[in-house]
């Protein structure tokens, strides 16, 4: 792994999107930058997509060289094909079923 490599790590919740970008330096990873929007997990999948996008918009508008992002998305999902499987779960993020969530 290459010291100043820098990773974005995002956690979408009932009630948020958490997203932040850590460095790798000499002494260890550390965090530079953080952004929490709150989220309707109810919204459309135009909606929460958006919310994400603009997450990921705002912290790569600080830092421009990622070397990777990480997403948890609430289940169930197939995380090995990054598609949504949300259904019958009492309504947050049904509207996503089937959506391929790293290709949007």
């Amino acid at each position: 792994m290459l010291v100043n490599s820098k990773r974005l790590g995002i956690d979408v919740g009932g009630s948020h999107i958490t997203a932040a970008v850590i460095g790798n330096s000499d002494s260890g990873w550390e965090q530079s930058f953080k952004t929490r929007i709150t989220l309707n997990s109810d919204d459309s999948a135009y909606s929460i997509i958006t919310a994400l996008s603009n997450c990921i918009k705002e912290l790569t508008a600080k830092v421009r060289e990622i070397e990777a992002v990480g997403i948890a998305f609430p289940g169930p999902f197939n995380y090995e094909n990054g598609v949504s499987a949300i259904a019958n779960v009492g309504g947050k993020f049904e509207k996503t079923f089937g959506l391929h969530v790293s290709r949007e």
